[in-house]
């Protein structure tokens, strides 16, 4: 079972990041996108041990469309 600590911690770490923007017009007001991304840390932070990696993934799903 995890241990959690609830301290404030902060910390300045190199990163790299990648990340992927597609998107799909259904009509020419509104937009069906996709956004997938990976961020890198080049050191280790001191979240490491409490999540077991130093990358995260991410992916985003959402619409778009005009108000007027």
């Amino acid at each position: 079972m995890p241990h959690y600590a609830y301290d404030r911690i902060s910390a300045a770490v190199p990163s790299v990041k990648l990340t992927s923007f597609y998107e799909y017009y259904v009509d020419p007001s509104c937009c069906i996108f996709l956004t997938a991304g990976y961020v890198q840390h080049l050191s280790k932070t001191p979240f490491a041990a409490s999540f077991g990696e130093d990358g995260i993934f991410e992916m985003s799903v959402g619409f778009t469309t005009t108000l007027f």
